[in-house]
C-alpha cells in the first residue's frame, strides 16, 4: 500500500488557542527498516492530551497533534520488521521509541528508558517531531506496537494502549492478586480500568471519589466498596484497611495525608494521575508510623501490554467508550475538559472505516457519502487500447475480502478499486489516483486517465446509504504492468466488460462499467461510424451522438 509523504492530523497552534484544533499537514520521521505504518482507525481521548494541548505539564512545541491510543492497520513494514505484518491489526500507546540497549530497556521497563522518545511532542535524535493519534497515519518503531487480539473490538482495545496500562502496570508489579485490597482513587478513564483490572486479577477492590454519584458504576466494573470524601470522618473510619491505593486523580487539592492513613502497613500509594501542580506536603512522621511508601508509575512495558490485552480478551473485559468521529475531535476534547466522559472518549477516523466495510450504520442513514471507482484498463499486446473492446480491453477486477461487520453482503464479491472520497483528497480523481497507489502500487506513468464518467447517486438499502459515485477508467502503460495488491484483496483477473455477468459482483457494476467502458452495442455503433463513408454528415452526426449518450449516460 502507498503511503503517503506526508499525514494529516488535527493540532493546536498555541496555549492560548488549544481547543481550536486545525486540519494539520505534518512530515513523519524518516521511514526505517524497523518501522511501521499504520493507517489510523481509532484513537482515545486522554488526560494527557488535554494537559499537553494547553501546556499545563510545560511548554509544548507547537505545532502539537496529540492522541496516544491508537489502533489501526499496518500498512508497511521496515525490512527488519519480525512482529508484525501488513494487514494487522495494530496499536501504538503513550511511547514510539526506545533504545533498546540500556538496563530499562533490556529488563522489560522500555517506558523507563533515559532516552525514550513519546507519541507526541517529543523529538527524536535526528531531530525530526513525534505527532500523535488524531491523525490518518502514525509512523512507530515495531518496538512499541503491539498486536491487537481478534476478539477485542479496536474502539475498546484503543483506550488500554495509555489508559489500561498505565493502572495494570502499578498492578502486577506490585503482585496484586486474591487476597490483596486494593482502593482505586479517581472513577474516570484510568480509574474505571483500574477498578476491572484489579478485579480480573483477584483483589477486593474499593472505589474512592468525592461523592457517591458513580458508585452504581463502579459496582458494576468490580468494586466491592465505594467511599465518598465528602463524607465526615471518611478516613478515620477506613484507617488501615488498604494493601496498595492507586491514585488516577488529576486534582491539585488531593487529601494526600488521609489517603496514606488508609494504608496497612508496609502498605503503598501509588501515583499515576499527574496534577498540573506540585503534591500537598506530607509529614514523614506518618509514613514511618505505617511503613507506608508512596511512588509513582509511567504507563507500562510491551510485555505488559499483550498481557493486559490478552487478559481483557480471555476475560471479557470492555472498556466503557463513547465513540466521536475523529473531525469532532474539539468536542470530545472539550466534554473530556468538563468532566462528562463515561468513561472514555474513543475519536473514529470515519472515513478510513467507511473504505473498509467497518463502522455504525445508522452514521450513514440518509447521508450521501463521495466515492470514487476505478476501473484499470490494459490493451491486448500493448496495442493502445485502438481494438475492440469487448475483445481486447479488460478491467482489472480485485476481490473483496472476508465479512466486515456492516458490508457483508458483499463480501466475497467481485468489485473494481475503489474507495471514499476522503477530506484531505483535492478531487474526486485525486482520490481515484490515491485509492490505485493503496490497492495495487501503481501510480502516473504506469496508469494514465482514460476516461472520466458522470458522477450518480446509487442508494444501498443493506447499509441505510446514498452514495455519490465518481467513475473513471485508468489505462495501463502496458499489458506487462504488474499489479501489487494489497491486504484487502485475496486475488484479481481481467475480464471483458460483456464477461461481467458471469461473475458475483458488488451492486450495479456493470452499470458503472457502460459510464467509462463502452459496452459491445456501442462498440458496434463506432465500427459503423468507421467504415462508413457514404452516409450524409447529419446521419454520422446522429448515431455519433446516439453511441456517445450510450458510453456517457446509460
Amino acid at each position: 500500500m502507498a503511503v503517503p509523504d506526508k499525514f494529516t492530523g488535527y493540532g493546536a497552534l498555541s496555549p492560548e488557542t488549544w481547543k481550536e484544533l486545525k486540519q494539520i499537514e505534518f512530515e513523519p520521521k524518516p521511514f526505517e527498516e524497523y518501522d511501521v505504518d499504520i493507517k489510523i482507525e481509532y484513537c482515545g481521548v486522554c488526560g494527557s492530551d488535554l494537559h499537553t494541548l494547553r501546556s499545563g505539564w510545560g511548554p509544548t512545541m507547537y505545532p502539537c497533534i496529540v492522541g496516544h491510543e491508537i489502533v489501526g492497520k499496518a500498512v508497511r513494514i521496515g525490512s527488519k520488521v519480525t512482529t508484525i505484518k501488513v494487514g494487522d491489526t495494530v496499536g501504538v500507546g503513550a511511547n514510539a521509541w526506545s533504545c533498546g540497549e540500556c538496563r530499562s530497556c533490556l529488563s522489560d521497563s522500555e517506558q523507563y528508558c533515559p532516552d525514550l522518545v513519546e507519541t507526541y511532542n517529543f523529538k527524536y535524535k535526528d531531530g525530526s517531531r513525534a505527532y500523535g493519534g488524531y491523525s490518518d497515519y502514525s509512523r512507530t518503531h515495531e518496538r512499541m506496537v503491539f498486536p491487537i487480539p481478534e476478539n477485542l473490538p479496536s474502539a475498546l482495545a484503543a483506550p488500554m494502549l495509555c489508559a489500561g496500562v498505565t493502572v495494570y502496570s502499578p498492578l502486577v508489579r506490585s503482585k496484586v492478586g486474591p487476597g490483596s485490597r486494593v482502593g482505586i482513587v479517581g472513577i474516570g478513564g484510568l480509574g474505571h480500568f483500574a477498578i476491572m483490572f484489579a478485579k480480573a486479577l483477584g483483589a477486593e477492590v474499593t472505589a474512592i471519589s468525592h461523592t457517591s454519584s458513580k458508585s452504581a458504576d463502579a459496582a458494576k466494573m468490580g468494586a466491592s466498596n465505594f467511599i465518598a470524601t465528602s463524607t465526615e470522618k471518611w478516613a478515620e473510619k477506613h484507617s488501615r484497611t488498604l494493601d496498595i491505593i492507586l491514585c488516577t486523580s488529576f486534582a491539585k487539592d488531593i487529601p494526600l495525608e488521609e489517603y496514606i492513613s488508609m494504608l496497612d502497613v508496609g502498605g503503598t500509594m501509588i501515583y499515576v494521575g499527574i496534577p498540573e501542580s506540585a503534591l500537598p506536603p506530607l509529614p514523614p512522621g506518618l509514613m514511618i508510623g505505617n511503613n507506608s511508601a508512596l511512588r509513582g508509575s509511567n504507563t507500562g512495558s510491551k510485555k505488559e501490554v499483550l498481557e493486559m490485552l490478552k487478559l481483557a480478551a480471555d476475560q471479557g473485559i470492555k472498556s466503557w467508550v463513547e465513540e466521536v468521529p475523529m473531525e469532532k475531535c474539539i468536542e470530545a476534547v472539550e466534554k473530556l475538559e468538563r468532566g462528562e466522559a463515561r468513561y472514555r472518549l474513543v475519536l473514529k477516523n470515519a472515513a478510513f472505516l467507511a473504505r473498509h466495510g467497518r463502522g455504525e450504520e445508522d452514521d450513514a442513514e440518509d447521508e450521501a457519502a463521495g466515492y470514487c471507482v476505478e476501473f484499470l484498463v490494459r490493451a491486448a499486446g500493448g496495442g493502445g487500447g485502438t481494438a475492440s473492446i469487448k475483445i481486447h480491453i479488460y478491467p482489472a477486477l480485485p476481490k473483496l475480502p472476508n465479512a466486515q461487520p456492516s458490508l457483508t453482503h458483499i463480501s466475497g464479491k467481485w468489485a473494481v478499486c475503489s474507495g471514499t472520497i476522503e477530506p484531505t483528497d483535492a478531487s474526486p480523481l485525486a482520490a481515484s489516483l490515491r485509492e490505485i497507489a493503496e490497492e495495487t502500487q501503481l501510480t502516473p506513468p504506469s496508469i494514465s486517465l482514460l476516461r472520466r464518467g458522470r458522477p450518480f447517486t446509487l442508494r444501498d438499502e443493506t447499509i441505510h446509504t446514498d452514495w455519490t459515485i465518481h467513475p473513471f477508467a485508468f489505462l495501463l502503460a502496458s499489458p506487462t504492468t504488474p499489479i501489487t495488491i494489497d491486504f484487502e484483496h485475496t486475488e484479481y483477473t481481467f475480464v471483458t466488460p460483456s464477461q461481467l455477468s458471469e461473475y458475483d459482483t458488488v451492486p450495479a457494476l456493470a452499470d458503472t462499467t457502460l459510464r467509462v467502458l463502452p459496452g459491445a452495442e456501442v462498440e458496434d455503433a463506432l465500427r459503423t461510424l468507421r467504415a462508413d463513408h457514404t452516409s450524409g454528415a447529419t446521419a454520422l452526426a446522429t448515431l455519433a451522438l446516439l453511441t456517445l449518450r450510450r458510453a456517457l449516460l446509460p
